[in-house]
């Protein structure tokens, strides 16, 4: 598995000059080097450097080298973003009462209201009512629009990662 990732990778990132090679090592040779028997492998062992071919993609293609490093960026914006996020996540979750996190915490573990009230063993009613007072702490923490509509499907989508956070300490 390695080496198809260290192939993906050269494939991408090498250019024609660089050389990829594999090193062969006969059975008996492992066989006798088990457990640090053998440190070194003498020039009759029969281990051996093998060049392998490679076809360097990314000097062809340059947007596909492009796109291999993009990750680290795309990381560093999501992690932003979850940062960013959590931070309201948390602004909300200070401001509800125990019972409003309890609801939220049940939202954000992809309950329905109906599901909620019966978790909790609540009416729905009460659950309209804690559902409608968290929405609220939500367009302010996420400055949106009074109008602007979200329900318990905003819930789980912003506070799901948020949960499992706080569940893992």
């Amino acid at each position: 598995m390695v080496s198809l990732l260290v192939m993906s990778a050269a494939a991408l990132l090498c250019d024609h000059n660089d050389k990829l090679w594999h090193m062969y090592t006969p059975d008996a040779f492992l066989e006798s080097a088990r457990d640090g028997a053998i440190l070194h492998a003498q020039p009759g062992d029969g281990v051996q450097l093998i060049a392998v071919p490679l076809v360097p993609w990314g000097a062809y293609f340059p947007g596909l080298r492009a796109m291999a490093q993009a990750p680290q960026e795309a990381v560093a914006a999501q992690m932003g973003w979850l940062r960013e996020s959590e931070q309201q996540c948390g602004q909300v979750y200070a401001k509800l009462t125990e019972r409003q996190r309890e609801v939220l915490l049940a939202f954000a573990k992809g309950g329905s209201p109906q599901d909620v009230a019966e978790d909790l063993s609540i009416t729905m009613a009460t659950v309209n009512t804690h559902k409608t007072a968290i929405l609220d702490e939500c367009r302010n923490a996420w400055a949106l629009a009074p109008d602007e509509w979200i329900d318990y499907h905003f819930l789980r989508e912003k506070f799901d990662p948020f949960v499992s956070r706080m569940a893992q300490g």
